[in-house]
């Protein structure tokens, strides 16, 4: 699909997927999850909850990490 399509990005070629958990990765590091809390849903041809709201920025990279 299309998140497989190559792009040029802020750290260089690569594709619309790798920038987009880049983006996502630095905006959770400048949360401050003790005042706010994030969650993280993907979706493609269904939606799915891969980590549920809270505010344990551990859980919610590794969590983006295993998105492919």
């Amino acid at each position: 699909g299309s998140m497989g399509d190559r792009v040029e990005a802020e750290r260089g070629r690569r594709t619309q997927l790798e920038a987009l958990k880049d983006a996502a990765g630095d905006f959770i590091t400048r949360q401050d999850l003790g005042a706010d809390a994030l969650g993280l849903a993907v979706f493609a041809s269904h939606a799915e909850v891969v980590c549920p709201i809270g505010r344990n920025a551990t859980s919610l990279g590794g969590a983006l990490r295993r998105v492919r």
